[in-house]
C-alpha cells in the first residue's frame, strides 16, 4: 500500500466522520427545537393561567366583570379602570401568544383554544366597547389579527362573566 492509498483512505474516513457529526447535530437540533417549543407552550399556559388566578384572588374583579356585562357605562370610574387593566393584562398575554405563533415557536393548532377564549371576551358588549377604545395600545399586526378573528365571528359564550353577543 502506498502513501496515496493511505491518504485516500484517511480522506474517506474523515468524510464519514463529518457525515456522522452532521447527522448527530441534526438530531440534537431537532430535540432542542422540540424542547424549546414545549417550554414555550408551558410558559404560555402558565401565563394565561396567571390571569385566571388574578381574577380569582381579587375579590373586586368578578363583580366588576358581571356588572360590565350590561355595558361599560354601568361601571364607576374605579371599576372601569380595574376592568381596563385586567383586559390589558389579558390581551397582552394573547398578544404574546400571537407573536409566539407568528415566530413559529408555537403551532397554530396549539393556541386555538386561547384564541377562542380571548375572542369570546371581545365579542361581549363590554368587550366590544373596550376594544374599540383601547386597541391602539396594541401592536398593529396583532390588532389586524384580532379584527380578522372578530369578523369571522362564530364566537360562543365561553366565559360566564362576559356574555357573547349580548346573551
Amino acid at each position: 500500500m502506498n502513501w496515496e492509498a493511505i491518504g485516500a483512505i484517511a480522506n474517506l474516513l474523515a468524510a464519514i466522520g463529518v457525515i456522522a457529526s452532521l447527522i448527530y447535530l441534526a438530531v440534537q437540533i431537532r430535540q432542542n427545537t422540540r424542547a424549546v417549543r414545549s417550554s414555550s407552550v408551558q410558559s404560555l399556559v402558565q401565563s394565561l393561567s396567571a390571569t385566571s388566578q388574578a381574577v380569582l384572588e381579587n375579590e373586586y374583579i368578578i363583580p366588576i366583570m358581571l356588572k360590565a356585562s350590561a355595558g361599560l357605562e354601568t361601571l364607576t370610574d374605579e371599576e372601569r379602570a380595574r376592568l381596563h387593566f385586567l383586559l390589558v393584562m389579558t390581551l397582552r398575554r394573547f398578544e404574546g401568544v400571537y407573536f409566539q405563533r407568528d415566530l413559529g415557536f408555537v403551532d397554530a393548532a396549539v393556541i386555538e383554544g386561547f384564541e377562542r377564549s380571548h375572542i369570546s371576551i371581545l365579542t361581549s358588549k363590554s368587550g366590544r366597547a373596550w376594544w374599540a377604545k383601547s386597541k391602539e395600545i396594541f401592536n398593529s399586526r396583532f390588532v389586524a389579527h384580532v379584527e380578522k378573528l372578530l369578523k369571522e365571528g362564530a364566537s360562543k359564550n365561553l366565559h360566564p362573566t362576559f356574555r357573547a353577543n349580548d346573551e
